[in-house]
């Protein structure tokens, strides 16, 4: 989701693209990633979709001597099966281990090990005291970990050679990301699908506790949890995201779970892939073309869990025994707003450079805490402009205080100059989210993901205007809002 704190930009590509931004040309902690001393060239962009269906962006830059690839997935639980949330990323994770074809030193032994060990762990936790099932957990666990080794795909990945192998979480997007050069290309190609295609999810039952123990530890330490996910049932119960904001079950979840989350979630229609680096992109797009020729994996199901259903008129509610007393209150936003003009919008309403909505409120309430997060759950469309707030001085009348400040701040006739820090916000998020080459390639595979219907560029995105800025606030707030209270 996109705060005002948070990087996006909505800008078409440049047909004739300005030399890259400082903080994008940064040197990376490899000193070969270096930019070489000859004249630079302009960086040259291509949108692809090879045969199986996925999507990658080709950003060729010249200045860079390594390629550096970045494959994003959603797991904000969209494909996390009932009563199981977080385990799409529990099978991310997973992933890493290897597949049936690397890291398997018997394939037929170390599938029937792995079956004995899920039944055995279903055993345990419908009888977690039992001595006999623990006893029979330890002992398939170790079986099947003779029979797997979770290093070999890192290994192999490095003699191609591609180094960095990570995974990193962002909100609810995860990104797959590895360096490597260009002649190691086609090898690398076919390791990341292999990685699709032939997943083992070596270690899930290792990686599934303690998943789901981080999760609880988390939710005990952010109460608000508790109001978000009630402002969220209001206007959208089926949203998978109710789910993830609430107290994990302590269950097991089947292997055949965690296969079909993973499945679903590596689907080429679910994931976005951008090449960043020392491209020849004609050779480049031949070549994957070639290796993302089909898929095996089954079509995920795009249901409409995730629709809004917006109020006709204010909506309220309330969640008692909270340690502090705020309020959240919640816009449907239209679904042609772009990332780079919401950023513009949390910034100018409660962010460190705009505040809007504390200045508005200064003289009635002096001690205000506000931030706003849009779009908000992340990744769904349509989705949702979300206002939290606290005041020393109580909640009574804050909701009616914010709701008026906000269709205010909807409807004043300002200059140009008074929404300009607001209007910067995006450009200055980019270069934080960018400070080398590699993590150029990581942000731009997570808009890629999440707002495939408008297309990106390596260049730092352009600065939103004034009147897509109050077009978006306007439209926004002439909806009516949804409140809920969190009281002691």
């Amino acid at each position: 989701m996109l705060a005002a704190s948070a990087a996006s930009q909505e800008n078409p590509r440049p047909q004739d693209p300005a030399p890259p931004p400082a903080a994008a040309a940064a040197p990376a902690d490899d000193a070969s990633e270096q930019a070489p001393t000859q004249a630079t060239e302009p960086r040259e962009t291509r949108a692809l979709v090879t045969p199986d269906g996925s999507r990658f962006l080709l950003v060729r830059d010249m200045q860079q001597r390594q390629i550096h690839w970045a494959l994003a997935c959603w797991i904000d639980g969209r494909d996390d099966p009932p009563g199981f949330s977080g385990l799409t990323l529990t099978a991310v994770r997973a992933s890493l281990g290897g597949t049936w074809r690397t890291g398997s030193r018997d394939v037929d032994a170390e599938r029937a090990a792995i079956r004995a060990l899920d039944e055995a762990w279903q055993l345990k936790m419908r009888d977690p005291g039992n001595v006999d099932n623990n006893k029979a957990l330890l002992e398939h666990d170790k079986r099947a970990a003779e029979l797997g080794d979770v290093r070999t795909f890192r290994r192999v990945l490095a003699a191609l050679p591609a180094h960095r192998v990570e995974l990193l979480e962002r909100g609810g997007v995860a990104v797959f990301t590895l360096t490597t050069i260009e002649p190691a290309l086609e090898a690398v190609a076919r390791m990341v699908l292999e990685r699709r295609e032939d997943q083992a999810l070596r270690g899930l039952a290792r990686a599934w506790l303690p998943s789901v123990m981080r999760r609880a530890e988390e939710h005990a330490r952010r109460p608000e949890r508790r109001v978000h996910a009630e402002l969220l049932a209001l206007l959208a119960p089926n949203s998978p995201a109710v789910e993830r904001l609430e107290p994990p079950p302590m269950a097991a979840p089947k292997r055949a779970d965690a296969l079909a989350a993973w499945e679903a979630s590596q689907h080429p229609k679910r994931t976005a892939n951008v090449l960043y680096g020392a491209l020849d992109l004609d050779r480049t797009e031949a070549r994957l073309r070639e290796v993302f020729a089909a898929t095996s994996r089954p079509a995920p199901m795009d249901g409409a869990q995730t629709a809004i259903r917006p109020p006709r008129a204010l909506r309220r509610s309330v969640v008692p025994g909270m340690p502090a007393a705020s309020v959240s209150i919640a816009w449907p936003l239209p679904a042609d707003i772009g990332p780079g003009t919401l950023l513009a919008a949390t910034s100018w309403l409660a962010g460190d450079e705009g505040g809007r909505l504390r200045w508005l409120l200064r003289e009635k309430r002096p001690q205000l805490e506000v931030e706003a997060v849009a779009p908000w759950p992340e990744g769904a469309r349509p989705a949702l402009l979300r206002i939290d707030a606290r005041d020393p001085k109580g909640v009574q009348g804050l909701a009616d205080d914010l709701v008026a400040a906000c269709r205010k701040a909807a409807t004043e006739q300002l200059s140009d100059g008074n929404y300009y820090q607001a209007r910067l916000a995006a450009q200055r998020a980019w270069a934080r989210a960018t400070t080398d080459p590699r993590q150029v390639a990581v942000r731009l595979a997570e808009l890629e993901l999440a707002w495939p219907n408008i297309p990106f560029s390596a260049e730092m995105p352009q600065l939103t205007e004034t009147r897509a800025l109050v077009d978006a606030l306007k439209r926004t707030f002439a909806g009516a809002p949804t409140v809920v209270e969190a009281r002691r």
